[in-house]
């Protein structure tokens, strides 16, 4: 919807179109002055391929960037290239052929940047590029850009990254799907890390980025984007120390507001001799139900699992139908016989009789986990209990008096004809996770990866908290999980003041108990980091929504769940309702509905017809039905972002399919952003700041888009520039008033 109606927008006011993905395009539109505003999309050059390659070694980050630019039409075009450059760039290599020549570049600094950059805003009535308004820029003429033809662009630039507390950032802007025509094709990320000093954490708050550890002083991150939605900017952060552990700190605090933070530890790259044996032990479940298919995929998970474990780990397996049994009847070291057996044991599991969950469990329990070494226990069942101890209640009870928190548990479900709450709260307590998967889902794959992701504790029994407690509240994860090789610990929460404190990370280490100690300085005004607040947002609606699941819903989990959604853009179909329910029409000012009221969340804005969010709400209680399997999983996935992108849910689920016949079929995460740490919510042709729904008595200040007053505002406030930059039409709440920008 956005970004159709923007590229409708330029092509009437101004001959320009652009297309932005850090390197941009402005080409004139004098070809497609008699087309239709509705078919210019099909007439815009855009960027159809982004590859970007990064080398850091120490503070120097050497980017190259790749990009390939279409021209769709039957015209021959000219146009302008731009990449905003970061701060002290120094170009290395620029590579652009026409007609057989090598192109030329020209370097802007800031200060002669700024004017194009305003210019551009002014002429093509698009605020995108305020963003840059204090950075360099490279510029350089293109013609012609030749019929259905593509033009290939490479830029290798260096810089140092700017550190803070040990921490060095990295940024790329990423702005393409919001003003390209189209989707870019291919959008790859790969960043190679080396340093004198060890790496341990290497964290990207904006994307999900994998990352790989070859040794102490060498780490690579990487991602592919197709279509989906993503942040303006790619965002790196590694840091250095000689310690077990590394931890790096984020932080976002307004003066007026108390402020959140984010925590990421990594033990970074680790020696296969120093990782802790840990004790593990297979619940399986061989009822009837997993005849065919999932009993073969069952044996296929047993087998890959024992095949990951380490020398010098224990384990047991353990299956149940009508019965359970015991493999060696307590946990056993692995080595070569106990492999052999377990494999021989493993061939020959059929499916057969009903499922026994008590039994299994009994078994599983009888001997205690041992102190000095990290115990799992991986529970893997497609049905509810029909044998023994059967009764929810109960039988909770039990496995949870059982345990003791001695074990982590680990909780699988498979299909849909399970006890959902259950699983859950197995999971909970045992201080784990669960994991759904479809009937017609790869088991063995998802269970084995899985396995594999903790098959390599460093640290057990982790706890992390502040030495000035209560200065810091709402940490989450509530339950801190082990601290495995290849995988970091991250920690969201909120603090009321600035000041010094320490953050303070216990475990065990083969039975030892450390401690680790990072000095923290709270800031009063730091305002850089607008994702951290969404973060941790989603991790307080996941709690809520979870309290909700498992124990039932009052009026002060729902308001809050409604509070946050509204103030973070934490969208769900669940939530929507609730924001649906609580607040239809709010008040904002007398130029949106005529009436004095704007209509902020209804269905066709949230992307859901009242019905579906009724049904969805009411399925959120549900314990029966399959799709609870999809609330579940999205529910941990929201109480465990680590990122901002994974503080959105599945774009599928969120797409409009059943609104009236013509209707714009759109997505509600493109409808909202974030800017300084709030949701901004795109209605009636403008973006409007959260806070403005809840702040309207507050004195309101008119400005006109492109005019002196609006520039002088954007170059010396760098608050109020960020919330400029999303739209031309704009309403937030700054310096205790109501700035109302109007095109």
């Amino acid at each position: 919807m956005f970004k159709k109606l923007t590229l409708v927008i330029v092509a009437i006011s101004c001959n320009y179109l652009l297309t932005f993905a850090g390197g941009f395009i402005i080409t004139s539109a004098a070809v497609i002055n008699h087309v239709e505003p509705q078919k210019v999309q099909d007439y815009t050059l855009h960027c159809k391929k982004l590859r970007i390659d990064v080398q850091m070694d120490g503070p120097v980050a050497v980017t190259t960037v790749e990009q390939t630019f279409e021209n769709s039409t039957a015209q021959r075009m000219e146009g302008d290239y731009f990449f905003p450059l970061p701060k002290n760039a120094i170009i290395k290599e620029f590579r652009m052929e026409m007609n057989g020549v090598m192109v030329k570049a020209e370097m802007l600094d800031a200060a002669g940047a700024r004017k194009i950059y305003e210019d551009i805003v002014r002429q093509m009535k698009d605020p995108a590029l305020l963003e840059f308004t204090d950075q360099g820029m490279l510029r350089m003429r293109i013609f012609p850009i030749e019929p259905n033809s593509t033009k290939e662009i490479k830029l290798v630039f260096a810089h140092y990254m700017p550190i803070d507390n040990g921490t060095y950032e990295y940024s790329y802007p990423l702005n393409a799907l919001k003003y390209n025509s189209k989707p870019i094709d291919d959008v790859v990320v790969n960043v190679d890390i080396k340093s004198d000093e060890k790496i341990k954490n290497v964290y990207s708050p904006t994307h999900l980025v994998d990352v790989v550890h070859s040794s102490d002083h060498k780490a690579k991150a990487s991602m592919e984007l197709g279509e989906d939605a993503m942040p303006s900017q790619f965002k790196l952060y590694y840091s250095t120390s000689s310690s077990l552990l590394g931890m790096s700190m984020f932080q976002f605090k307004e003066k007026s507001e108390d402020g959140f933070f984010i925590a990421d530890i990594s033990p970074g790259f680790i020696e296969a001799d120093k990782v802790v044996s840990k004790d593990v032990t297979f619940i399986m479940d061989i009822s009837g139900s997993m005849r065919g298919d999932k009993i073969i995929q069952a044996r296929n998970t047993l087998t890959k699992c024992v095949e990951e474990l380490n020398d010098g780990d224990k384990f047991e397996i353990i299956t149940f139908g009508t019965e359970a049994y015991q493999l060696f009847g307590k946990r056993t070291i692995v080595d070569e016989t106990s492999r052999k057996k377990a494999y021989a044991f493993i061939d020959k599991i059929e499916a057969l009789g009903g499922t026994n969950m008590d039994g299994a469990f009994s078994l599983a329990f009888q001997e205690k986990a041992d102190p000095q070494r990290p115990s799992n226990i991986l529970f893997i069942t497609d049905g509810k209990p029909t044998i023994g101890e059967w009764d929810e209640t109960k039988l909770m009870k039990k496995i949870s008096d059982g345990n003791a928190k001695n074990h982590r548990i680990f909780a699988f479900g498979i299909g849909g004809d399970l006890n959902f709450r259950l699983i859950d709260k197995i999971a909970a307590d045992g201080r784990g996770l669960r994991t759904y998967l479809a009937e017609d889902e790869d088991i063995s794959k998802s269970v084995s990866t899985f396995f594999a992701k903790i098959s390599a504790p460093v640290l057990s029994d982790v706890k992390v908290y502040f030495a000035d407690a209560p200065n810091e509240y709402q940490v989450f994860p509530k339950n801190c999980q082990d601290i495995f090789y290849g995988r970091s610990l991250t920690v969201s929460g909120r603090f009321r003041d600035a000041g010094t404190t320490k953050l303070i990370v216990e475990g065990k280490l083969n039975g030892v108990v450390q401690k680790f100690e990072y000095d923290v300085q709270w800031k009063d005004d730091v305002t850089e980091n607008e994702f951290v607040p969404s973060i941790w947002a989603a991790r307080r609606v996941g709690d809520l929504l979870d309290q909700i699941r498992l124990v039932g819903e009052n009026e002060e989990l729902k308001d809050e769940i409604v509070t946050l959604s509204r103030r973070y853009g934490i969208i769900t179909p669940y939530t929507s309702y609730l924001i649906l329910e609580d607040e239809r029409v709010t008040n904002i000012n007398n130029t949106n509905n005529g009436d004095g009221t704007m209509t902020i969340f209804n269905s066709t804005n949230l992307g859901f017809s009242s019905q579906r969010m009724e049904s969805e709400y009411d399925n959120l209680k549900s314990n029966n039905d399959a799709i609870t399997i999809t609330q579940s999983s999205e529910v941990q996935k929201l109480n465990g972002a680590n990122n901002y992108a994974e503080t959105k849910l599945d774009k599928n689920r969120n797409k409009v399919s059943d609104l009236a016949e013509g209707s714009e079929d759109d997505n509600i995460v493109n409808d909202n952003t974030i800017a300084n740490g709030r949701a901004m919510y795109y209605q009636n042709n403008q973006m409007i700041d959260a806070d403005v729904m809840t702040n309207t008595n507050l004195k309101k200040k008119e400005i006109k888009f492109g005019s002196d007053e609006y520039f002088e505002l954007v170059n010396n406030d760098k608050v109020a520039k960020e919330y400029m930059s999303k739209s031309r039409n704009v309403q937030f709440v700054h310096n205790n008033q109501i700035y109302m920008v109007v095109d």
